[in-house]
């Protein structure tokens, strides 16, 4: 069976490749700048002022350019008039200020439907998918297919005779998007988005306006489509419906025909998608980039794209989406910088952070940052900067790189990071001679059956596997090396890269392409490796296969074959103590005229150490430099040779990135200045202060509609469908007359003066505090343009406190639910939405609550907070010292006489927080990790000096989510804040709950238990 099934697939790989639109030759070199892009939400009425001050912020060495993207929120009609003169004026306030701008193509995501106009020409441009039952549907309209099952098999019958028991197909259809199969169907979305681009701002494409990008085109998990059944007769001269039972049945001939079902998907999105879109951004002057749905692992890749690599090819800029503030699998990293580096496109981006929280830190920011870059990303488009965060906005999957973070100020230091890495590993070639090949053939196949599902773990572990070991693998797309691949001189070439040693996973089919090209590669010496060890895989190895070495996949035998194999590293890790290959470490080495360069990247479970490194230097390199990636400052390393490798020691904590240097070098290398330990000590005298005001967040209030008595206090996230479920009960010529009361204590001791409630007061018709009434005009604004900020308190009273908020509700175009596809749900908003109050001032905020430390955050029972005289802060977690919902920075002070011949470091004892400031007198430096020593010496003068280090806080315990089961996640989103499953919970295995919702409250720590001096003197 395995044999035959690995001949049709040849054959028909064999037939196709003809008539299937290719790429013919190695893409150009396509160079764009490294900096930094953000998505920059459009999620409001849109001011030019607002635009301009914005676009200036961004310009202040942060960004290099802007995303204009719509997003659910957006009050002005998507694509119409207003829009594209804000965008005229964007796009010459760009030009003036050095920015770069890039085409969103959508409103909201998925791309392709134009904002409605596609889907809006009716059900041929409808996305649609099959479906397949053992009873009568009753849809006879959509019937494609029915079928009886008999002793030989099942046989076609009428499909309009079905009964009960025989097996009928149909498809539906979605009306909210479309069918990207459809070439017809692209080149409308083409029509009525690219083209109107180019109508308005045309003159500026391959000036400012550098390229277009596309978010989440997408299939279904059983796509169906009247141009795949046309192509699918035009290919293999049969119907298609004859057959498409194999899709879900385990008959005779399954595997073939899920393969070339796949195969043709794969296909015709490629072509009709992906290559018609970058063959019109190329005629116009414009880069193509964005990135794909579920492009992870191979089984989420045939319900989302049927293989994503493809892709890569045709896209001038490949992209990919990093959502969470976690590490993804190294599949999706490695995909699109493999195929950048086999094809010469210099740049990978990354749409990142998305999802990763308010409390991200710069730390984690540039952790994360390091890993992508280590695996060959090199271009970050941040999600996202907001234009506002008023109501709902402010879910929309924080956190914001835009002015709304407290730590707005400081974040240029983390871009001057995040450029200096870039700019280091772009330059030059990586070095990388293993190919993986990607099994998705197998995958195909085996669609549907546990097979699929263990080819696409295994897959992944290999290559994480293999990572680890300290091997820089890149993968192998069978469509790539089709069109790119070629044995030659004992090498295997895809494109301009050559590979010494080609690894196939565990699967049971690969094209006849594939395999004849591994013949040559072995016959001309080359090693192939067999990973996995199911019959199935072995029966294929054996059967069409060239010899090999069968591995395991298992890390530490696979540490064996690979030092049995001869393999050099460029660099290698080891323990200092036992000379083991260290784990937990992912390195990435560039070849450079006349140097070697390797960016060293360690994840949070490696321990900190003093490590051992060897470095090949085959031709007599004679320096090492550790290079500062900010300053691109190179410190001498001293290091001893060992025949063909240098072999140094070094320091290396968790979390971090190192990039080394190798060089010949006739110079003689002046010895940097070498310090030894003189003391540490703990700060005693010291002053703890918040730098801003306390805050609390009420986010419960009674509601009460067109009159009638207070409701139930209520979450006010949770409470807008209600409130619009009665807004359709109402008459629709009429406003709804709204009112919310929320509740809060203050002691009889607190000074109520100076106190403040912030409002976010747009649709705000009346405020009264405790009974008064009082004009709704905002003193100033606090967080967000959008939030106002009043003083209320010579209207407090010592106990209960109300504020009443009066809205009238219009009704919702939108009805109380986005129906459908996500296209729907991602832009949908109600048009006034009530949400969360804050009272702010010069307090502490006490709960009498039972509280439980959950080690990543605080779990406070229930909302009983009252406001009572503000206490002094010491040493320790902030947020427990009746900080709860705390969002501003909190400073430490002290004395330090010092000595010129003296380097002075301070530690941050077990500090949380998103970075730090440090400051003595008029200098000031930003240290992005808060786990390192931080050397202050350059800050300092002989005699006394006053230090500050300034902890930088966030928005995460003032804005949540504060109700979500776990506490606190590694995804956040809209459902993370209301309570319900959703995507984001994928990282959560162990909830099983559609309602994620607590009464409780949770928080995470904030503060610093201690600062402790390292003082080192300058050896003689």
């Amino acid at each position: 069976m395995i044999q035959a099934l690995a001949h049709i697939i040849a054959s028909a790989y064999l037939m196709l490749k003809g008539s299937i639109m290719q790429v013919k030759s190695i893409s150009k070199l396509i160079h764009t700048d490294s900096g930094p892009l953000c998505f920059w939400s459009w999620n409001d009425t849109l001011e030019k002022e607002e635009l301009q001050r914005q676009l200036e912020d961004f310009s202040r060495d942060r960004f290099s350019g802007v995303l204009v993207h719509a997003r659910g929120g957006l009050r002005i009609p998507y694509m119409g008039e207003e829009w594209f003169d804000c965008y005229r004026f964007v796009v010459k306030e760009a030009k003036r200020l050095g920015l770069e701008v890039w085409i969103y193509d959508e409103d909201g995501w998925p791309s392709g439907f134009a904002g409605g106009q596609v889907t809006a020409l009716g059900e041929e441009y409808w996305l649609k998918e099959l479906h397949f039952s053992e009873s009568d549907t009753g849809l006879l309209k959509n019937r494609i297919a029915a079928w009886r099952q008999t002793e030989h098999g099942y046989v076609t019958i009428p499909k309009e005779s079905a009964e009960k028991g025989d097996l009928v197909c149909w498809y539906t259809t979605d009306k909210n998007y479309v069918d990207l199969l459809s070439p017809k169907t692209v080149k409308c979305f083409i029509e009525k988005t690219h083209e109107r681009y180019k109508e308005e701002l045309g003159d500026d494409f391959g000036g400012v306006i550098k390229g277009v990008f596309t978010d989440e085109p997408q299939i279904t998990s059983y796509p169906w489509s009247f141009t795949l059944e046309k192509t699918w007769l035009s290919r293999y001269h049969e119907p298609l419906k004859n057959k498409l039972y194999l899709l879900v049945k385990e008959e005779k001939g399954f595997e073939s025909f899920r393969w070339r079902f796949r195969d043709l998907v794969s296909d015709l999105f490629y072509n009709s998608f992906t290559k018609q879109i970058a063959d019109w951004c190329e005629q116009n002057r414009l880069i193509f980039t964005g990135h794909f749905a579920e492009e992870d692992g191979l089984v989420m890749q045939v319900h989302g794209n049927c293989g994503v690599t493809r892709h890569y090819t045709a896209m001038q800029l490949p992209g990919i989406d990093h959502l969470g503030n976690r590490n993804t699998s190294p599949i999706l990293l490695k995909q699109p910088s493999s195929v950048a580096h086999q094809l010469g496109k210099q740049d990978v981006l990354s749409e990142t952070y998305g999802c990763a929280g308010w409390d991200i830190s710069f730390e984690q920011m540039c952790s994360i940052w390091g890993r992508q870059s280590v695996l060959g990303i090199t271009k970050p488009c941040f999600h996202l900067s907001a234009y506002s965060i008023a109501g709902r906005r402010k879910r929309d999957y924080p956190a914001f790189y835009s002015y709304q973070e407290p730590w707005w100020q400081q974040f240029p230091t983390v871009m001057k990071w995040i450029n200096g890495l870039n700019s280091l590993m772009r330059e030059g070639e990586r070095l990388s001679d293993v190919l993986v090949i990607s099994p998705l053939c197998g995958v195909f196949a085996s669609y549907g059956t546990e097979t699929a599902e263990k080819i696409s773990c295994e897959y992944r572990s290999l290559v994480e596997n293999l990572l680890d070991a300290q091997v820089d693998a890149e993968l192998g797309d069978e469509k790539v090396i089709s069109e790119f691949g070629r044995a030659e001189s004992g090498k295997f070439f895809v494109g301009r890269v050559a590979y010494r040693l080609v690894i196939v996973p565990q699967t049971f089919s690969l094209t006849e392409n594939t395999v004849s090209l591994l013949r040559e590669f072995a016959e001309q010496g080359g090693q192939i490796w067999y990973c996995g060890d199911s019959e199935i895989n072995e029966e294929f190895k054996l059967s069409k296969m060239p010899k090999g070495t069968v591995v395991q996949n298992r890390g530490k035998l696979l540490e064996k074959y690979i030092a049995y194999s001869g393999y050099q590293r460029p660099v290698t890790l080891y323990s200092k103590d036992t000379s083991r290959l260290l784990h937990g470490a992912l390195i990435h080495t560039r070849r450079l005229d006349g140097k070697f360069r390797s960016h060293i990247w360690t994840g949070s479970d490696f321990r900190a150490q003093r490590v051992k490194l060897s470095l090949y230097a085959p031709d007599g390199e004679n320096a090492v430099d550790c290079v500062d990636i900010i300053s691109q400052k190179r410190t001498p390393l001293s290091f001893v040779r060992d025949g063909n490798k240098l072999v140094l020691f070094l320091d290396l904590l968790p979390d971090i990135s190192v990039v080394l240097e190798w060089s010949k070098s006739e110079a003689t290398i002046e010895p940097s200045e070498q310090y030894e330990f003189c003391r540490e000590y703990t700060v005693n005298d010291y002053t703890v202060r918040l730098d801003s005001d306390n805050a609390l967040t009420l986010d419960y209030a009674e509601i009460s509609v067109n009159g009638e008595a207070y409701s139930e206090k209520r979450p006010v996230v949770r409470m807008l469908k209600f409130l619009y479920e009665e807004r359709e009960k109402f008459p629709s010529e009429l406003p709804m007359p709204v009112k919310l009361k929320y509740r809060f204590k203050c002691s009889e001791e607190l000074e109520l003066m100076g106190i403040k409630a912030v409002i976010e007061n747009e649709f705000v018709r009346k405020i009264e505090v405790n009974g008064i009434e009082f004009l709704n005009k905002a003193e100033n604004w606090w967080i967000d343009r959008k939030f106002g900020e009043y003083d209320i308190g010579s209207y407090l009273k010592a106990g209960d406190n109300t504020v009443i908020l009066y809205y009238e509700l219009p009704p919702s175009p939108k009805g109380t639910k986005a129906d459908g596809f996500e296209s729907e749900r991602n832009r949908f908003f109600f048009p006034v939405e009530p949400d969360s109050i804050y009272i702010k001032g010069d307090f502490d905020v006490i709960t009498t609550a039972e509280t439980v430390d959950k080690g990543n955050c605080y779990r406070v029972g229930g909302d009983e907070f009252f406001l009572s005289p503000s206490t002094k802060r010491q040493f320790g977690d902030i947020t427990k010292q009746n900080s709860w919902f705390y969002r501003g920075d909190v400073n430490y002070s002290f004395s330090l006489t010092c000595n010129k011949d003296i380097r002075y470091m301070l530690l941050l004892v077990d500090a949380k927080g998103t970075g730090a400031e440090i400051t003595v007198g008029d200098k000031t430096h930003i240290a992005l990790s808060l786990k390192e020593a931080i050397d202050i010496t350059e800050l300092l003068t002989d005699g006394e000096n006053t230090i500050t280090v300034k902890l930088l806080g966030h928005n995460r315990n003032l804005l949540g989510p504060h109700h979500h089961i776990k506490g606190e996640t590694g995804m956040v989103g809209p459902d993370t804040f209301e309570g319900q499953f959703g995507f984001e919970d994928f990282v959560s295995p162990e909830i099983k709950t559609e309602n994620t919702w607590t009464d409780d409250y949770h928080f995470v720590p904030f503060g610093c238990s201690g600062i402790r001096v390292i003082e080192e003197k300058l050896k003689e």
